[in-house]
């Protein structure tokens, strides 16, 4: 018994490999019949003998397997719509995710030129499938859905008109919310895309002052900034730097004696770093409007001259530093980037901003200014598919 099956044993580790070249030879003969197929299927098609159409298309489809694909399925419905085999559609439509991803295992058709001959006959001829299916008498949902599949299919200008398109879905999706087509509907047909909750922006800006009070005047500078952004909340961290015109007197006594520091009409400078909390209330593809609250802090230096009776190591304790309380409205207007990507959304926009600012601690008396800038920022936020 035991010699019956070591001799056993030895004839299937032989015949392996034979059992293996087997099975290749099976497959690489399907593979073949699958190309020649599709050859006589198209040229058939090319003479508008749908009925042989039908059966070539049949006994490609007998030729799959857990291999093989002998028909893509936008190769497949524009068949099944020319041939008005509309139970056969439906089913093939009616796929969920499953069926869709088992292809990515399986091998599909050598590349051809039978879609390009079978779209380009069905976009020119789009009138004959149409009344296809009007001559059909489909329920309300297939006829709805068919017509939606096929505009969408045979659609060449389809980026301009994906708004369209989902419009057409989610009202089909309304009319019929079990429907058989769900998945193709929302997974395929649907592309709409929505900004992700969480953003980051980046910003370079110019910035002009105009003041009341005893504070500086008629200066300009430049900014920078970073954004955190939430949903339509906007957290601003930044610096401005501005050289400014002093608009009186800087009188600093020293050991009893008064000194002159910075006559009026001289120049100072501002480093003012800042937070501001905004809210967009108008957020679209092409403007970002709303007002912010912030807090700045600001510090006032003088530009140290030797010919004054000042050592330098004193002069520091002569700049002013000071809070100013903000309140303003922020513009962005978008340049590009608005459409949805996979990737990350990149966005541009020129940014334009006033803003009000009040202090009190300014040689004690209450002080305005007004601050207008105009820059340029990046917003890195990314999208995400919603079905």
């Amino acid at each position: 018994m035991k010699r019956k099956i070591v001799i056993l044993t030895l004839l299937l580790i032989t015949m392996m490999p034979a059992f293996a070249q087997i099975e290749d030879e099976i497959q690489q003969t399907k593979k073949v019949k699958i190309e020649n197929g599709r050859a006589y299927l198209l040229e058939k098609f090319l003479e508008r003998d749908y009925e042989k159409v039908k059966e070539i298309k049949d006994y490609l489809k007998g030729l799959e397997d857990d291999h093989y694909v002998a028909l893509k399925p936008a190769e497949l419905a524009l068949i099944l719509f020319w041939t008005s085999e509309f139970d056969v559609l439906a089913v093939e439509l009616g796929r969920d995710s499953t069926d869709y991803h088992a292809l990515n295992n399986k091998v599909l058709p050598v590349r051809d030129d039978m879609m390009t001959q079978i779209y380009r006959r069905s976009v020119d001829e789009g009138y004959v499938l149409r009344s296809n299916i009007q001559n059909a008498q489909l329920s309300d949902e297939d006829d709805e859905f068919f017509n939606i599949f096929l505009d969408w299919l045979l659609d060449e200008n389809y980026s301009k008109n994906i708004e369209k398109h989902n419009e057409r879905v989610d009202m089909f999706l309304t009319n019929y919310p079990n429907s058989r087509y769900d998945w193709l509907a929302r997974h395929i047909i649907r592309v709409k895309f929505v900004e992700h909750n969480w953003g980051f922006g980046l910003g370079f800006n110019l910035c002009s002052e105009i003041s009341s009070g005893f504070l500086p005047n008629s200066g300009f500078g430049v900014g920078f900034s970073l954004d955190v952004l939430y949903k339509k909340f906007d957290f601003t961290l930044g610096i401005n730097m501005m050289t400014l015109q002093t608009t009186h007197d800087q009188i600093y006594s020293y050991h009893g004696t008064p000194n002159l520091i910075c006559a009026k009409g001289e120049k100072c400078n501002w480093s003012m770093p800042y937070v501001n909390l905004g809210y967009f209330i108008i957020d679209n593809k092409w403007i970002a409007l709303g007002p912010f609250v912030g807090l700045a802090y600001v510090y006032e230096k003088y530009p140290f001259t030797k010919d004054r009776d000042i050592h330098e190591d004193e002069f520091d304790d002569l700049n002013k530093t000071f809070m100013m309380y903000r309140v303003g409205v922020n513009c962005d207007i978008k340049l590009f980037g608005s459409l949805p990507s996979i990737k990350a959304l990149d966005r541009s926009a020129v940014k334009l901003k006033y803003e009000f600012c009040l202090t009190d601690s300014y040689d004690g008396q209450l002080s305005t200014a007004h601050i207008i800038t105009i820059g340029f920022s990046w917003i890195g936020r990314g999208w995400e598919r919603v079905y």
